[in-house]
């Protein structure tokens, strides 16, 4: 297992690499024209997926024989817990599960759990040891490693083939890029950014003559004023 995701990591690290030079920017929404009923054109934009960069377009696609997901989609925004599903070749499998993955923009894993195959109880015939497509289902629970600087809200989903052998000609794994939620703003919110609504104050605290203790507040984020001090 040690070997088998060392091998992926170096894939994750390329594939984070791309993403990085690639950049969080989406491309604008194409426009499309509405006729109202006074037949004046108006332009409303229409929602785009995101422009995948050419080598992991690429990657998806040399996998797409083997397995195809659904759900996340390609740099699709995740919060936690998440339900990935798609398809997958029974092969991909064994005793019906296969390992997934979440590492952050650094490749760190952070989180891990399986996915199964989703089969019909009452179908006899239903069974993940086929050659052909069957379904899966898993979840993934995480904290959001994101910070302040864009390129931490990059991350990948790893479906891993699961390879009991152990022979490195087996390995084999699909990842997906995702993005994380940016982190919400902390502080007391009293203060604006850029005049464009509220930015965090620094959480400091001043000590005042008489032992209590006060913060920053107020649109330039200064300390409030001690208990019976002159405002002047």
């Amino acid at each position: 297992m040690k070997i088998l995701l060392a091998s992926v990591g170096v894939v994750v690290l390329a594939s984070l690499a791309a993403l990085a030079l690639y950049g969080t920017s989406l491309p604008n929404g194409k426009d499309s024209v509405e006729q109202p009923r006074n037949g004046e054109q108006i332009q409303t934009p229409t929602e785009v997926e995101p422009e995948l960069p050419a080598d992991l377009r690429a990657h998806i696609e040399s996998k797409s024989d083997l397995i195809v997901v659904d759900y996340p989609k390609p740099l699709q925004t995740i919060t936690s817990p998440i339900t990935v599903r798609g398809m997958a070749r029974g092969t991909w499998f064994f005793e019906a599960d296969f390992p997934l993955y979440l590492v952050n923009w650094d490749g760190l894993i952070i989180a891990q759990s399986h996915a199964s195959a989703v089969l019909d109880p009452n179908d006899p015939e239903s069974t993940w040891m086929t050659e052909d497509f069957v379904e899966f289902e898993g979840t993934l629970e995480f904290e959001n490693p994101s910070f302040e600087q864009e390129f931490s809200q990059r991350g990948t989903i790893i479906f891993q083939r699961d390879n009991p052998s152990g022979l490195p000609e087996n390995d084999d794994a699909l990842e997906i890029p995702i993005m994380f939620e940016p982190p919400a703003p902390t502080g007391n919110g009293n203060g604006t950014i850029d005049g464009n609504g509220p930015r965090p104050c620094t959480l400091e605290a001043k000590i005042c003559p008489d032992g209590s203790a006060v913060g920053r507040t107020g649109p330039n984020c200064e300390f409030a004023p001690c208990p019976g001090a002159s405002k002047y």
